[in-house]
């Protein structure tokens, strides 16, 4: 897990985890093993514990999800469980002066938001043969992405700009934009992110009465995740029948208490 004895600067807390977590000498690595790195710890320290089915469980199973080789199609992490697919590229840089650091390409970012089409074509083109093969599983009619472009540069003038306006739509495949939420990323953005992650693990366990709707045939929520994970309940809250009170008034009162879950 990550180190919240220290400041909650992301940089900081990622050079921590390759050496404490890893056991790698963080000052000996080439930028592009900090950059492999860097995905996986943005995965699997920063989304994984907000989203529990994000990401496999196993270790060895998490190692096969950083990407290698020359030919990895601008994916540094991916994985795909229960129809979500999550791409991460990264871009590390070095240094403690965010004016010293080099600026975004912005051919680099371009590129990432056609890497679906890439996927796509995972017969045609050089890929490393795990990029492949979850390339190979998806099902391009029904699931998810969640595409993240983190990075430690100076993002360039329209960069985050263009991040809102999500990927490029496929003729065939209509409703796609609809299914991919493209983030970006930056130091400022990385930081926010890691201490919303720790707020949540800082979070005291507490209880607190949701009703459900109904369902005639099986319980009204389902249960993913098993006993060695926390677990993550997904079913439609209702209102009081009586009263017809919105979901919204279930709801409220959790953000009311702890705002540190929720950020607008």
């Amino acid at each position: 897990m990550i180190d919240n004895s220290r400041k909650p600067w992301f940089r900081d807390q990622f050079r921590d985890w390759v050496e404490g977590s890893l056991k790698e000498t963080f000052d000996s690595l080439h930028d592009v093993r900090r950059t492999k790195l860097m995905s996986r710890f943005f995965a699997e320290q920063i989304l994984r514990p907000r989203y529990p089915t994000l990401l496999p469980f196993a270790e060895e199973e998490l190692r096969a999800c950083v990407v290698d080789g020359s030919h990895d199609c601008g994916v540094d992490f991916v994985s795909r469980e229960d129809g979500v697919v999550l791409i991460v590229q990264a871009k590390y840089s070095g240094g403690k002066k965010a004016t010293k650091r080099p600026h975004e390409e912005p051919a680099d970012f371009q590129s990432f938001r056609t890497v679906l089409e890439r996927l796509r074509r995972f017969r045609d083109l050089k890929m490393t043969e795990p990029l492949r093969e979850v390339a190979a599983d998806i099902d391009w009619d029904t699931d998810r992405f969640q595409l993240y472009y983190i990075t430690l540069r100076q993002p360039y003038a329209n960069q985050k700009q263009e991040a809102t306006e999500g990927v490029p739509p496929m003729r065939d495949l209509a409703d796609l934009q609809d299914r991919v939420e493209i983030t970006l990323c930056d130091e400022n953005r990385l930081n926010l992110e890691l201490r919303d992650t720790l707020s949540i693990d800082n979070v005291e366990g507490k209880t607190f009465r949701l009703q459900f709707s109904e369902n005639d045939d099986a319980a009204p929520w389902l249960q993913l995740g098993d006993s060695d994970t926390r677990p993550c309940f997904v079913g439609r809250i209702s209102g009081d029948s009586a009263c017809r009170a919105l979901p919204a008034t279930q709801v409220q009162p959790v953000y009311i208490e702890h705002p540190e879950l929720h950020r607008g």
